[in-house]
């Protein structure tokens, strides 16, 4: 069998695709709520692992999984053919400016590429030496090009749920206003206790609302995983 990550009810190999699944997607999988939706948008899926876990979430969802990659595109369309729900998800090779849909979605779901390429080593991006490296920049997928796409993609009543760095919310959540979305909850998510939080997951909509604020600490004092992040996680993962 492929290296990769055992969830509970399917497989993901991560061999061929340069972004390994992380907390960043298993904390913002396992905190989105699909609720009611009928079509589901994973922007950037990578390995697949957003996709698969809506789908575990959402028994009647329609989820359609885009990436610019060839790698992770082949990597993703393998492991959603290993599981349950194939019939259900959709894998497409796409930049999500040119990516067209005849349908609206319910909610959009996207890990982005999240480092500023300034911030990249010489060269690393450039010279495409790192596939790692050049898959977290956000050179294609800034903020705001993610936001704008959201307003052509998404209902009127959808929801956009995303993750990035604490150290750029308040940029996110601008660029998410000037495209007409609130923020309407925060999950900040600190490694250990004492820390300050490292990621914010975000859920965006295009009205205005109470804004729900929460907090989540991955380890305690002894590396173990909090019995929070285990609550959060428990659907998905096969061993604590």
């Amino acid at each position: 069998m492929a290296r990769g990550f055992q969830c509970k009810q399917f497989f993901v190999a991560q061999d061929k695709c340069a972004m390994k699944v992380g907390t960043d997607s298993l904390v913002l999988g396992s905190w989105a709520q699909t609720g009611h939706a009928s079509n589901i948008l994973d922007i950037g899926t990578g390995t697949g692992i957003l996709a698969l876990m809506m789908a575990q979430k959402n028994k009647l969802a329609h989820i359609t999984a885009i990436d610019i990659d060839d790698d992770a595109v082949r990597q993703a369309k393998a492991n959603v053919a290993g599981s349950l729900w194939s019939h259900r998800i959709e894998v497409v090779k796409a930049d999500v400016a040119a990516f067209q849909s005849q349908k609206a979605f319910d909610v959009i779901i996207s890990n982005p590429p999240y480092f500023h390429h300034a911030a990249s080593p010489t060269n690393a991006f450039d010279n495409a030496k790192d596939k790692r490296l050049t898959a977290r920049q956000d050179e294609t997928l800034t903020p705001g090009v993610l936001f704008f796409n959201c307003s052509r993609l998404l209902k009127p009543v959808g929801q956009i749920y995303c993750v990035y760095p604490a150290t750029r919310h308040r940029e996110v959540v601008d660029a998410a206003a000037t495209q007409g979305f609130y923020l309407s909850a925060c999950l900040e998510v600190t490694a250990a206790p004492g820390r300050s939080p490292y990621l914010h997951g975000l859920c965006f909509s295009s009205s205005v609302s109470t804004l729900r604020h929460e907090q989540l600490v991955v380890r305690d004092e002894n590396n173990v995983y909090t019995p929070e992040y285990k609550r959060l996680c428990e659907a998905f993962y096969l061993n604590f």
